[in-house]
């Protein structure tokens, strides 16, 4: 499965889930645009999850246009 099926599945599960709903749905998809490279380059069952060593923690920020109020920003 790529990131078209993935992303429109996606879609539904943000209408199920109020905690997906919350969070910027560009966000999301590039985590998924993320793991379909990743599977495209290394193969689907050699994509490992980085040990706590080797990780460094890190996530994207909305677009500074978008209403971050779920965030807790004012």
């Amino acid at each position: 499965m790529n990131y078209v099926p993935q992303a429109g599945e996606l879609a539904h599960a943000k209408c199920k889930h109020g905690w997906l709903k919350a969070a910027p749905s560009h966000v999301l998809q590039q985590t998924l645009r993320d793991l379909d490279k990743a599977c495209r380059d290394h193969g689907t069952f050699k994509v490992r999850w980085r040990s706590k060593a080797r990780w460094s923690p890190s996530f994207r920020f909305p677009a500074a246009s978008l209403d971050t109020g779920f965030l807790g920003a004012a």
